[in-house]
């Protein structure tokens, strides 16, 4: 019974994704998707050995620019799936089966971020408690998640990759007794979470400090203390170790992600892009609405015997709160609030659950309510995503533009560029381009007319004279 409720819940979980997996690449999806699919790998082309970011395409070389970010994300990305993909060769495959295998890598990385969450789900509802289950199918199916998880970029797939896998060992609960298995997996949480973004490894920081204050602010047993110290120990020492490769990997990666973050705030007032966000943002603050209920009904429980379970919430909170403050408007799809829903519906799972040791059952008809409510929100989060795929628009990256204009827009470039390739302007135009014209030569339009013309004068100064402007 549970491997049906598994496989039914996976199978929603895929076939709600699949009608999108053939949408042409948008802006920088396309430099993502050469992270994974390029020939060569960006990392055999710089002098270090670590991967760039394609940001153009030059007689067929990739024109690459340092990501600027904690560069072990895109280590794992190039040498996991990129390793796989590489070595289907898929630029012989037509450029729909590109897009489709591309973004299915992506989404394999998903996928792997939220099954043990579906089976936890798929044992509750065996035992007939099946507000779990439709608490993260609705978290799975909101249009961030289904966008994120089949985008070529970082936060909705290996995002949820390293952070899901991290909520899982975190919230274990009571029922692993054994305080040694409980600090392993510990470890490794800390472990996985230290290979990602600097805002991930923040916000558990900063769930870890809420702990310690709500310790203190219920007067926790000297026993609880001891548990909860020696566990987030071992929490540290994983986190620690993975952070100090991050950075021997690249220190200057490492250390221009924080002036990253440093530039990008500010840029839009905050409350201009909750209104332009307001569809995810509302789905979150759901989730994050009755995580909040359930913590305050369960603090002392939560405290004594499954600390994890508010460090991850806190985490949740945080990276949350910190998505709204930022005012970075990115390309008009927020991904960055996409980690907080596998986190919230993580720790929901928990305090939803049914455990063995539990005084006090939850009330049956109030779970069949929030169940209800839950899968009427899952149906009205899936029927825009209907919209989206009568309408060929984008569900991720810039999301609502017209994919047939854009693919129109490619096509357009590729036609100037085949009639005289040694003569033709050098288009600043998407980097998605390459996954549907991998021939052309371009320059990707983020770089901005001024920053491409500097760069190609620096690197590539034969081509600057070239640039279309």
């Amino acid at each position: 019974m549970i491997w049906i409720f598994f496989l039914g819940l996976f199978a929603v979980v895929v076939l709600v994704r699949i009608p999108f997996l053939s949408q042409p690449f948008v802006g920088e999806e396309g430099s993502f998707a050469y992270l994974i699919a390029g020939q060569p790998a960006s990392s055999t082309l710089t002098p270090d050995g670590l991967p760039q970011m394609m940001i153009g395409m030059l007689d067929g070389t990739p024109a690459l620019y340092p990501f600027q970010r904690t560069i072990a994300p895109y280590v794992l990305l190039e040498n996991g799936p990129g390793a796989v993909i590489r070595a289907l060769d898929i630029q012989h495959y037509s450029e729909v089966w590109r897009y489709v295998i591309i973004r299915s890598a992506y989404l394999a990385l998903y996928l792997m971020g939220v099954a043990g969450v579906l089976w936890r789900c798929a044992r509750q509802a065996a035992g007939q408690n099946y507000l779990p289950m439709v608490i993260v199918l609705f978290a799975c199916v909101t249009p961030l998640a289904v966008g994120a998880s089949i985008q070529p970029q970082i936060d909705g797939a290996l995002g949820i990759c390293l952070l899901g896998l991290a909520s899982l060992l975190l919230t274990l609960g009571p029922q692993k007794r054994s305080l040694k298995h409980r600090q392993f997996c510990t470890f490794l949480a800390g472990a996985f979470i230290g290979l990602g973004r600097h805002e991930w490894v923040i916000s558990f920081l900063a769930a870890g400090v809420i702990l310690g204050l709500a310790l203190l602010a219920y007067k926790a047993r000297r026993d609880v203390w001891y548990l909860s110290l020696r566990i987030g120990a071992f929490f540290c020492l994983g986190l620690i170790a993975t952070t100090v490769l991050s950075f021997a990997l690249s220190p200057s990666e490492y250390l221009s992600g924080f002036a990253v973050q440093q530039r990008v705030t500010g840029i839009v007032n905050p409350l201009i892009l909750l209104k332009r966000d307001d569809e995810f943002v509302i789905a979150a603050v759901l989730l994050l609405g009755l995580l909040g209920v359930l913590l305050f009904l369960r603090r002392r429980h939560i405290l004594e015997t499954a600390p994890g379970v508010l460090v991850v919430s806190g985490a949740a909170f945080v990276q949350c709160a910190g998505a709204a403050a930022t005012g970075w408007p990115g390309d008009g799809f927020p991904r960055y609030y996409a980690p907080v829903f596998v986190l919230a519906a993580t720790a929901l799972i928990y305090l939803t659950s049914y455990h063995r040791d539990d005084v006090v059952r939850p009330n049956v008809w109030v779970g069949y309510a929030l169940s209800g409510v839950f899968l009427l929100l899952t149906v009205i989060a899936i029927t825009p995503m209907i919209d989206d795929v009568g309408e060929r628009v984008s569900i991720s990256s810039n999301r609502g533009v017209s994919l047939q204009a854009l693919e129109q827009h490619y096509d357009d470039v590729a036609e100037i560029w085949r009639a005289d390739p040694d003569r033709a302007p050098l288009a600043l135009i998407d980097a998605g381009i390459w996954g549907r014209h991998p021939e052309v030569s371009f320059l990707g339009k983020d770089m901005g007319l001024d920053s491409g013309y500097q760069y190609l004068q620096e690197f590539h100064p034969n081509w600057a004279e070239r640039l279309d402007n």
